[in-house]
């Protein structure tokens, strides 16, 4: 079957939007590190911030997952900055994913940290509770330290919403799958609060 010349311009035309506005890219790499590359998280639950939220990989010291986590528990940490040994509620992290609010310590210390307790990854909220879009490089600190497990960074404003949302509701933890990664996928269901 061939199109004609209208039809291809109608294609072509479609495309080239897609591609201008992010709405499809061509990479398949999972870092999010390449052009055009975006990584995100989705929540299934609780309901009112089920939403696909962008997060962005450690520059230089995280892991990588091998294959995605399908209805794993976010739980988030308390104390909320986990830079000591001592998370409370440690214990629920075992086999789940911590999520850590930005400050006071290196990335790679609440990572590591985070790793201790059994952690399978780690998402880093910005502590600006306000910012819809100044990402943040997570960097290695200046130890020989190794974390071992994949670490994010999230937006502030993102993760206010979700603890917001578990506290609340008297949640221990939101559900998500992580990393989802939307390279050919046309529509992608964000947060109302984030005009990406």
């Amino acid at each position: 079957m061939w199109l004609t010349n209208k039809e291809l311009l109608k294609l072509y035309t479609f495309l080239f939007l897609a591609i201008r506005t992010n709405l499809l890219s061509w990479t398949s790499s999972v870092t999010g590190y390449g052009l055009n590359e975006q990584l995100y998280l989705d929540v299934v639950y609780p309901e009112d911030v089920a939403y696909t939220y962008k997060i962005r990989q450690a520059r230089d010291f995280s892991d990588t997952f091998s294959s995605q986590l399908r209805n794993v528990r976010l739980i988030a940490t308390n104390p909320p900055h986990a830079c000591g040994r001592l998370i409370e509620n440690g214990q629920l992290l075992r086999g789940q994913v911590a999520l850590i609010e930005r400050g006071e310590c290196s990335f790679m210390t609440k990572a590591v940290n985070a790793e201790l307790y059994g952690a399978v990854s780690v998402i880093i909220m910005d502590n600006k509770h306000d910012d819809i879009d100044q990402w943040i490089d997570m960097v290695r600190d200046e130890t020989n330290r190794r974390v071992g497990i994949p670490s994010y960074f999230m937006l502030g404003k993102d993760g206010k919403m979700i603890t917001e949302s578990l506290k609340s509701h008297n949640l221990p933890a939101a559900i998500i799958n992580l990393p989802v990664n939307y390279t050919n996928r046309m529509v992608v269901h964000h947060p109302p609060w984030n005009y990406w």
